[in-house]
């Protein structure tokens, strides 16, 4: 119908072939489209594979008609097949910002006008010459004849410059990729060589085919070696993650150095952390971003830029400086200072096995905008499979805002110090001001009741004002103890509980003894905590429960549990126990359970005792059945810390 000719050549089974094979790996990769550079490899094999369909046709033809027609379809696949593995490279590669829209409007104007010459060739024939169909291989075989014109040969280079830069993107990603996806790489470059030289050989002359284009053939290679890739390898399920996807979502600044501490690469929240907006340092010296001072802290013999008289400069001065001492900021910049530092390159070099393991870190401030920003860096050398330094990261941390939490922590400890300051000068000046009087008025009564006769009315009265007397000074000295708990002078230390029961038990005995009481207790705990104040909790809780324990069978139990984040210790008793309304006041100033009760105390034991175990960042609670008794629970937690309020400033 066309008026073409067709012959046979035994090539033709091996194209069709390893068309099958590229589309059945196209379909493959087209399957797992969503994963990383797999839409561009699909394209990528089903241009291969078109590719040989042509070029079967092509020399099937046999005629003039027959050959032109199919070497001009042919140029379809050759345009897209250059510009499918560079975007594959770019996708697949750290480069995947550069693969946009724009860009790939530009190869498709670039594949239109390279087609719109191909169709129009017998206009001007600046692609090739005219097709002269000449009878090869003792006239077994038509072949064609003819020369390749400006157009072609341009766009011949244009495409080894694209399958070129490809390979050149995935050596790189060779050398800076982890070992797992090394292997994967190799084939990714061996495939696009085998491509490029297939093509090459041919158009140099050197086929090892007479009159045949082994470029399809290379391709079907091609096209193996992919199928490695992909069920050996997993090209698809394991890629090097897009940069785009991570480095640039990091909200830590990341910036890639090359041994000559030139900026190969920084993530946008570096930019913003070093530079100002719409600002770029890609391809500059490190010391462009930061001081000479912090380089040197860094990378030890950094040497810094000079200007053409020979003095030294660094660009990064004018914004950034170096600090050991951001406001307020002692114990964070300590923390810093804990990170291990190294001198000099040449120690990284000599010990290349442990490069990776050293970090450098030093502190700095960014002025910008009247504002200061404080950021941390942390500098790691960055070594080939060689142990060959091969360049170094670095990982920038913004720490303003936990400086400024920190800061307001710090000055809300203050203000509560000074609260607390103010509450034992207060109480010290009640203990002062009042203790005078009342030993003065205590003093009178005695007088008072010697001079009355004892049966009288007047001696009852003088008696109960002294009782009255006693109790407030009683009162006074259980207010400046309160007052006291959790002061400046507080120290934490590892307390074992059974020591401090002990000498309470030491202490109290008498009362014990006085009372008939039995007391029971099992190994404790050892807490971190102050013995003196342990000593006070203990004390309070022990007395209290000989107050209110049993009266004929007065028995005391002292347990312990441990659990996953700290230890609970339990008082019980045998006493009259609280009434369940009463529970929520227990704990607080000067409340008692039993105004009644003339043995009840002044009502600030057990507030003394929350405020205790809450300078242990622990918790009291109380537990009663009236009747039954009652069951005090400490908790406290592993590795505690001093209440904030009571840390030395």
């Amino acid at each position: 119908m066309f008026g073409w000719e067709w012959q046979y050549t035994p090539y033709i089974p091996l194209l069709w072939a390893a068309a099958l094979s590229m589309t059945i790996i196209g379909l493959f990769a087209w399957r797992n489209r969503g994963a990383t550079g797999a839409r561009s490899f699909s394209v990528l094999m089903f241009a291969s594979a078109l590719w040989a369909v042509t070029y079967a046709f092509q020399i099937a033809g046999a005629n003039e008609v027959t050959i032109g027609f199919w070497a001009d379809v042919n140029h379809i696949p050759v345009t897209v097949a250059p510009v499918a593995w560079f975007w594959l490279s770019l996708q697949f590669t750290t480069y995947k910002r550069f693969a946009t829209r724009r860009l790939l409007a530009v190869f498709v104007t670039i594949a239109i006008v390279y087609l719109t010459f191909v169709f129009t060739n017998s206009w001007h024939s600046l692609v090739r010459g005219p097709i002269e169909p000449t009878i090869v291989a003792d006239g077994a075989l038509v072949i064609s004849e003819h020369s390749f014109g400006p157009v072609f040969w341009l766009h011949t280079a244009y495409s080894y410059l694209l399958i070129l830069l490809g390979i050149g993107l995935f050596v790189q990603l060779l050398i800076w990729s982890p070992a797992v996806y090394r292997r994967q790489v190799s084939l990714l470059i061996l495939g696009g060589a085998v491509a490029v030289g297939t093509s090459a050989v041919y158009h140099t002359g050197l086929s090892p085919i007479p009159y045949v284009d082994i470029t399809p053939f290379g391709f079907a290679i091609t096209g193996i070696i992919f199928f490695i890739a992909i069920y050996q390898y997993q090209l698809f399920d394991l890629t090097p993650i897009a940069r785009s996807f991570v480095i640039d979502r990091l909200e830590e600044g990341v910036v890639v150095l090359d041994p000559q501490y030139r900026i190969v690469d920084m993530n946008v929240a570096a930019q913003s952390l070093l530079l100002p907006p719409d600002a770029t340092a890609i391809g500059e010296r490190v010391d462009v971003l930061l001081p000479t001072a912090v380089c040197q802290s860094q990378f030890g013999g950094f040497v810094p830029m000079t200007t053409k008289d020979g003095s030294a400069r660094s660009l990064g001065d004018e914004r950034v400086r170096m600090t050991n001492e951001p406001p307020n900021m002692a114990e964070s910049t300590q923390a810093v200072n804990k990170v291990e530092r190294t001198n000099s390159v040449k120690a990284v070099l000599d010990n290349p096995e442990t490069a990776s393991e050293t970090q450098h870190t030093a502190l700095i401030a960014v002025e910008h905008d009247m504002e200061t920003t404080y950021v941390q860096i942390s500098t790691t050398p960055i070594v080939d499979a060689r142990d060959d330094l091969v360049g170094y990261s670095m990982v920038l941390h913004d720490m303003t805002q936990t400086y400024q939490l920190q800061s307001k922590l710090q000055r809300s400890a203050k203000k509560l110090q000074r609260s607390n300051e103010d509450l034992e000068a207060f109480a010290g000046a009640v203990s002062h001001d009042l203790r005078a009087p009342l030993r003065a008025i205590d003093w009178n009564l005695e007088r008072l009741e010697d001079g009355i006769e004892h049966s009288s009315e007047q001696s009852e009265l003088a008696k109960t004002a002294k009782e009255n007397t006693e109790a407030a000074q009683e009162m006074i000295h259980a207010l400046l103890s309160y007052a006291k708990v959790g002061g400046p002078e507080t120290s934490f230390e590892h307390v074992d509980c059974n020591v401090v029961v002990n000498r309470v038990l030491s202490r109290l005995q008498f009362d014990i003894q006085n009372a008939d009481a039995t007391v029971k207790y099992e190994e404790l705990p050892t807490v971190t905590g102050s013995s003196h104040l342990l000593e006070l909790l203990f004390q309070n809780l022990l007395s209290n429960a000989l107050t209110y324990s049993d009266e004929t069978n007065p028995e005391i139990e002292i347990s312990a549990t441990t659990i996953r984040d700290g230890h609970k210790i339990h008082i019980s008793d045998n006493g009259v126990g609280i009434d369940p309304d009463a529970i929520p006041y227990v704990f607080d100033i000067f409340y008692q359970v039993d105004p009644a009760n003339t043995d009840g105390g002044t009502g600030m034991g057990l507030a003394i005792c929350k405020k205790i175990v809450e300078s242990h960042n622990g918790e009291i609670t109380v537990d009663s059945t009236p009747g039954v008794g009652t069951t005090v629970t400490l908790y406290f937690p592993q590795n505690t810390e001093p209440f904030l309020s009571s840390q030395p400033q």
